[in-house]
């Protein structure tokens, strides 16, 4: 959807209808976090704000592999242009909730590597 941009200039915002909501994002959750998840969506800015923190710092990339908004070839294609530490997980787009403990997992990792 189009918007105006807190500095004026236009720009555009993306949400997933809610009828799709739970196919596109997150598949494999139960109904009831699927619903919750809906209902707490937030448009999401296609703007970007500033340099990519690839750039100066290391990055880790967690691939959802049955991810339905983002291609998982996509994702491996954003993760090698950052330069990342890649790790693949068999998840939908929600992955930090049907599968907290392997994120955790990650940001420990990518802490333990920037310290």
């Amino acid at each position: 959807m189009a918007v105006t941009q807190p500095d004026g200039t236009p720009g555009t915002d993306l949400s997933i209808e809610p009828f799709k909501f739970r196919e596109t994002f997150p598949a494999d959750v139960s109904p009831a976090q699927a619903a919750d998840l809906t209902d707490a969506q937030e448009p999401a800015s296609t703007a970007t704000s500033t340099q990519p923190a690839s750039r100066s710092i290391p990055s880790w990339y967690l691939v959802a592999k049955q991810d339905h908004a983002l291609s998982p070839d996509l994702k491996h294609w954003m993760a090698e242009r950052a330069g990342a530490h890649t790790v693949e997980i068999s998840a939908s787009h929600a992955v930090m909730v049907s599968h907290a403990a392997a994120v955790e997992n990650l940001i420990e990792q990518a802490d333990r590597g920037t310290r």
